[in-house]
């Protein structure tokens, strides 16, 4: 880690002081060095909404066989998912296949999944530089007992090009939803 900076309605605090933290717009800036790659993470919570953004520069051409952006774990007490690919078609399924299974992998404007004990809806919209991949694309990795993790790979057998700066961002919000129509209730706030 190069740097870290946490902000709390605009003024900088202490990143690693722990304790709660309260405030309107909570933004933690995070640079760091991993071999040929320079990495700048933002992750910016505003009024309840998840705002994700990563900027990856190589420092040389570097060849990779894989690359995760977005790695969010749901927990298991998640039931359902769907999404909108990014050809406009809407698909859905659930966690009930084979344990250690993958679910969607496809190319997406947006993912969400439902939480019938929380009675909730976990919709995630990626930016348009950031709905195409290459490998899982966007997927689901269901591992019954521990977690649904959503991952985005946007690149895969590639080279990153030295001093080009690659860049993902998603929005992650929360919707209050009945399981009887929870699908719509998304459909509805995303419009």
């Amino acid at each position: 880690m190069q740097s870290i900076e946490l902000k709390v309605d605009g003024k900088s605090t202490d990143a690693l002081n722990g304790g709660v933290i309260k405030g309107d717009l909570i933004e933690l800036t995070k640079e760091s060095t991993l071999a040929t790659t320079q990495l700048k993470s933002v992750i910016r919570l505003e009024n309840g909404t998840l705002e994700c953004e990563q900027f990856l520069t190589a420092t040389q051409d570097e060849p990779i066989n894989f690359l995760y952006a977005f790695m969010f774990p749901w927990n298991t007490t998640t039931s359902q998912w769907m999404a909108k690919t990014t050809g406009g078609t809407i698909r859905e399924g659930d966690f009930t296949s084979a344990d250690r299974a993958w679910e969607l992998r496809d190319n997406v404007q947006w993912t969400s999944l439902y939480n019938p004990i929380a009675k909730l809806a976990a919709i995630t919209i990626f930016d348009k530089d950031s709905q195409n991949g290459a490998g899982v694309k966007h997927g689901y990795w269901n591992v019954h007992k521990a977690y649904h993790k959503e991952y985005y790979q946007p690149l895969a057998k590639t080279t990153l090009v030295k001093d080009q700066t690659y860049h993902w961002k998603v929005k992650v919000l929360f919707v209050p939803a009945e399981e009887t129509d929870w699908k719509e209730t998304v459909k509805k706030s995303l419009h």
